[in-house]
């Protein structure tokens, strides 16, 4: 397992057990952690109905495997981005999605001035557009929802994608959020460039 190349900055695996204690403390679900939904979005040909999504927890303490699920989509997904200054501020609240007993993609979110901000939200590219990301989607919002929070995140633009651009658009406004901010430095490295996102709760 890589370990950060930053002193001070944590590894992984300690960004994951920080993760899961977090969890565990505040998440007061159904016993197993599991929650299975219909997505949307599927591209035809494919049923939500006969391949649900299963969202598992990765605080419940009989579910250690998921740890490792979510461990490998970060690793998989997100490479090496867990040698930054902020890594340790990932996040409060996470979920696994899952096919067919196979985790397909992931959402971490953290409480940071005064809402809910989505830290990172990843689907295998395999899997898109078959409905995971708006189930992960769905359960931050209603999330967001029980404890009355905004809900943000960051939307990283693709250099000369106005295609990758446009779907990422579409999917965050189809599910209520608005663009806020444009940031033109955000990220360190390029693309630097992030919209801003941000879906009312509180009224």
């Amino acid at each position: 397992m890589p370990q950060s190349s930053i002193a001070g900055v944590p590894s992984v695996n300690e960004i994951i057990d920080g993760l899961v204690v977090t969890c565990r403390m505040i998440l007061r679900e159904s016993p197993g952690g599991m929650v299975a939904v219909v997505g949307d979005g599927q591209q035809p040909g494919t049923s939500a109905q006969s391949s649900p999504i299963t969202l598992c927890d990765v605080g419940k303490c009989c579910e250690k495997e998921n740890v490792q699920k979510l461990k490998m989509l970060m690793q998989t997904l997100f490479p090496g981005m867990f040698t930054t200054a902020n890594a340790h501020t990932i996040g409060n609240f996470g979920r696994i999605a899952c096919k067919n007993d196979k985790p397909v993609g992931f959402i971490v979110c953290r409480f940071m001035n005064g809402m809910l901000y989505i830290s990172l939200i990843g689907i295998l590219p395999e899997y898109r557009r078959h409905g995971v990301g708006s189930a992960l989607l769905h359960h931050a919002v209603n999330y967001a929802t029980t404890v009355k929070k905004d809900i943000q995140l960051h939307v990283q633009v693709r250099l000369n994608s106005d295609v990758g651009n446009t779907i990422a658009q579409d999917f965050y406004q189809k599910h209520g959020f608005i663009e806020t901010e444009s940031i033109e430095t955000y990220y360190n490295n390029p693309p630097r460039a992030a919209f801003l996102y941000t879906k009312k709760i509180c009224k």
